[in-house]
């Protein structure tokens, strides 16, 4: 039979045992304690270097791009919005452009692309009323016409068009959203003027003028050699006028009907008896620069029928006046909202040179 081995008696510990295990113990604790500080501490650095140094710039420069800078009754377009259409004028006009071409092209500012938003959003906001609409499948039609190139195949399924449109986006920098609104706007126009020519009446008082345009320096002369030398304004228009259409014709310049060539000249010619030398008029036609007009009216007539050509530049000044009134209109009633300063502008004209577009 197996001997049973004998119970082992522990110890128990003395009283300076138990002081010593406990002030280790209290030691490591303290230890662990003090490396579990260090360690949030440098997380919390490295943390608040992120924060610093990507989280605060990145927020900091969203909140900027996101901020409000146009707004048309309750629609809102912020910085981001403007940078993008900006850029995307600019690049279409690039693209357009061939490398032939000598004339100037025109560079589009902010001040620009906030002018075609309010344009464009005041247009679409009011074709409801006056009974313009654009369908979807006109919307769709244009946009295809847009950016399928001329070679692409007729049978092109919606995956390939959808590639093509994708591609386009990304050349203008510009979302599909605000694509579409540009595109929608460049639809109702048309429209517009054609409402507008409709309601431009079919006869107008009319006065049939002769003149020239000439250097503000040269009146003098000009006047003298017609009152003293005896020759005609039609001798002297065909020789020094600045406005060649009417050269070889004497300076005749047609029936002309209030509301085209500008304000100081329609004061002048619809006041001014027949046979008599006008007074200088400022050019307000942009033919010259600095250059005033010297005229006589030939005849008058009170209620003259109007022909194709002056209908439409009457319809074509109606179209431009009707966007400058709708802008002073929305600008008078704070319905319109220009939020544009040299702050921004200067933020943003920052911001593009930091992320140009290829």
């Amino acid at each position: 039979m197996a001997k049973k081995k004998k119970p082992v008696i522990k110890r128990a510990p003395t009283a300076g045992e138990l002081a010593k295990w406990q002030k280790q113990r209290r030691r490591q604790h303290r230890t662990f304690i003090f490396g579990v500080l260090v360690i949030l501490a440098v997380i919390t650095l490295l943390g608040y270097g992120y924060y610093d140094q990507v989280y605060q710039p990145h927020h900091a420069e969203a909140d900027k791009l996101h901020k409000t800078v146009v707004q048309v009754n309750k629609k809102k377009f912020s910085v981001e919005y403007v940078i993008d259409v900006m850029r995307f004028l600019n690049k279409q006009q690039s693209s357009s452009t061939t490398s032939s071409t000598t004339t100037p092209t025109k560079t589009y500012t902010l001040d620009d692309a906030v002018q075609l938003i309010e344009y464009d959003e005041l247009l679409q906001q009011a074709a409801p009323g006056l009974g313009i609409s654009v369908s979807e499948e006109d919307l769709v039609t244009k946009l295809k016409s847009l950016t399928l190139p001329s070679n692409a195949p007729e049978d092109l399924s919606e995956a390939q068009y959808l590639k093509y449109y994708g591609a386009l986006l990304k050349t203008y920098h510009i979302s599909d959203q605000e694509f579409r609104n540009l595109v929608t706007a460049d639809l109702i126009r048309p429209k517009l003027q054609e409402y507008l020519k409709a309601q431009v009446p079919k006869s107008a008082e009319q006065v049939h003028v002769q003149g020239m345009l000439v250097e503000k320096s040269t009146v003098t002369d000009v006047t003298d050699r017609l009152v003293f030398t005896g020759d005609s304004l039609a001798t002297v228009a065909n020789e020094l006028s600045l406005y060649t259409a009417s050269q070889g014709n004497g300076g005749d310049l047609g029936w002309v009907v209030k509301g085209v060539a500008g304000t100081k000249f329609d004061e002048a010619i619809f006041n001014l008896e027949p046979g008599v030398l006008s007074q200088p008029i400022d050019d307000e036609t942009g033919q010259s620069t600095g250059g005033v007009w010297l005229v006589s009216v030939l005849e008058k007539q009170p209620d003259r029928t109007l022909d194709d050509t002056q209908i439409q530049n009457l319809a074509n000044v109606a179209y431009g006046n009707w966007f400058e009134q709708q802008l002073k209109n929305g600008l008078d009633s704070g319905q319109v909202v220009n939020k544009l300063d040299d702050t921004t502008r200067t933020w943003a004209t920052e911001y593009m040179a930091n992320h140009p577009i290829t």
